[in-house]
C-alpha cells in the first residue's frame, strides 16, 4: 500500500504503509514520554538504568523488545529535544 502526503503547496510526495505506521508510533511514544511529567534528563537515566538492567540479566536474547524500545524512546527524546 502507498500513501500520498499532501502539502500545503498542493504537491505530493509517496510514503510507504510501514512509514505512515512508524511516524504514527514515534507520535504515540512521544505523547506517551511526556504525559510522564519527568524532566528529560530524569526519562534518559531512567531508560539507562533499564537497559543496563536487561544487558547484565540476559541481553538481547531475553530481553530484545525492551531494549528496542528503550531506544526508540531515546530517539523520541531526542527528535522532541532538537524541535
Amino acid at each position: 500500500m502507498v500513501v500520498i502526503l499532501s502539502r500545503e503547496d498542493g504537491e505530493g510526495s509517496q510514503a510507504s504503509s510501514s512509514e505512515v505506521l512508524r511516524s504514527a508510533q514515534d507520535d504515540v511514544l512521544s505523547e506517551i514520554l511526556n504525559a510522564l511529567d519527568m524532566p528529560r534528563s530524569g526519562l534518559l537515566r531512567w531508560l539507562d538504568h533499564n537497559t543496563r538492567f536487561c544487558i547484565r540479566h540476559g541481553g538481547e536474547r531475553r530481553y530484545g523488545e525492551w531494549l528496542r524500545l528503550y531506544e526508540q524512546c531515546r530517539a523520541a527524546l531526542e527528535e522532541n529535544h532538537a524541535r
